[in-house]
């Protein structure tokens, strides 16, 4: 059962993101994203990287390690910091471990609501919010 909680839980992970985007809005001279980049960004790797840490190794983990810290749960933090890690392959150390904090929003989806539909979604949101704003 859904609770009018869980909506404004829901409403506020979609805004919090919104300040940063600003921050990174992209100049003049940025190029365009071509659309097959931007799908696999927006729409591939989100999916996968979720059924694969949400759908896979955060149940895992939860199975293992109970409790919670400030109403997250470890399996969540556990998770994150290998979702981060999975970002230095990628990214600047820096901006790879910036990739905790959307990670703990996607874990505690999953927690919350049992399913991985929900972290997902708020993945490919996130990604199409952040390649827009920045044009990177």
């Amino acid at each position: 059962m859904k609770t009018p909680n869980g909506h404004i839980t829901l409403i506020a992970l979609a805004l919090i993101p919104i300040p940063i985007w600003i921050l990174l809005a992209p100049d003049e001279s940025n190029d365009h994203i071509f659309l097959q980049q931007w799908l696999s960004l927006v729409l591939l790797y989100p999916i996968v990287e979720e059924l694969l840490f949400r759908g896979l190794i955060q149940p895992l983990i939860k199975k293992r390690v109970i409790g919670r810290w400030a109403g997250v749960s470890y399996a969540n933090v556990v998770t994150s910091i290998f979702f981060a890690a999975s970002h230095l392959f990628t990214r600047e150390p820096i901006w790879a471990a910036a990739m905790f904090f959307p990670s703990l929003a996607f874990g505690y989806c999953k927690d919350r609501y049992k399913t991985v539909k929900i972290s997902i979604a708020l993945h490919c949101y996130y990604n199409a919010s952040y390649f827009l704003a920045t044009g990177a």
